[in-house]
């Protein structure tokens, strides 16, 4: 696979190429360019069939670049300092990310996930979801990509209403859509979603408490949701939830 790096700092650029050399031959680089002009430039030119790029240059972001480039026609791996809203951004966009500086374990990984990626319909849904939540502020992020058994969805937060726990999948219940089955655990979108007014209310539900249309106490306490589910409410959680529906 033909590749391209996109970074302003030299040694960051030539790190990346020395572990791309020596664990992942099946990476041919083509060149290198140092921010976001120079970069947009070389992919012009070379065609690369995957980008190394990073967020923060000197004329502007990785952002920047694909914005201005759209629809983009390679795959790529975004490199990062520790910008936490970034890398939110990345998680919810299920787009692929290294932190620096890059590890070789995590270079490997990434390189070997290039070839279960979506085609290019499901990546440019990505991107175009990546671009949107980028420029969001952190408590405002607004999409996510779930990829299930059934194909690659770009979901808006708000129609989503709940998650419920499935063993070691999780089945996600929508608005207007049926239900995904999705081979991630609830844990996981716990953490995703953390500050993004989803709650986990009992160890098998993990709702949108924009979606919560009632609470009822009795028979154990539940709450009734915008689509008719009655959803348990585990006893350590009551007082907590309680508070949250007050300050609604």
């Amino acid at each position: 696979m033909r590749a391209l790096l996109i970074d302003d700092e030299q040694s960051a650029r030539s790190s990346l190429w020395a572990d791309l050399r020596d664990y992942c031959p099946e990476i041919v680089i083509v060149g290198e360019a140092d921010g976001v002009q120079k970069g947009i430039a070389a992919i012009r030119e070379l065609k690369p069939e995957l980008v190394f790029l990073d967020v923060e240059m000197g004329d502007g972001t990785g952002f920047d670049l694909l914005e201005q480039l759209a629809p983009v026609s390679f795959q790529v791996i975004f490199t990062t300092a520790h910008d936490t809203h970034a890398v939110k951004a990345f998680k919810y966009s299920a787009v692929d990310y290294l932190l620096k500086p890059v590890d070789a374990d995590d270079l490997v990984a990434a390189v070997k996930k290039l070839d279960k990626l979506a085609n290019q319909q499901q990546l440019q849904a990505s991107l175009k979801a990546l671009l949107e939540n980028a420029r969001q502020t952190p408590s405002e992020l607004r999409k996510i990509v779930i990829n299930s058994s059934e194909g690659h969805y770009v979901l808006n937060l708000g129609e989503i209403i709940r998650f419920e726990a499935e063993r070691n999948y999780t089945k996600v219940i929508l608005e207007k859509e049926k239900p995904l089955l999705v081979a991630k655990t609830l844990r996981h979108f716990e953490d995703l979603l953390l500050g993004q007014k989803f709650e986990r209310i009992h160890q098998s539900h993990l709702i949108n408490v924009q979606h919560i249309r009632k609470y009822i106490p009795r028979d154990g306490g539940y709450v009734v949701l915008s689509n008719g589910d009655n959803v348990p409410v585990a006893q350590r959680k009551k007082t907590e939830l309680l508070a949250l529906l007050e300050s609604l």
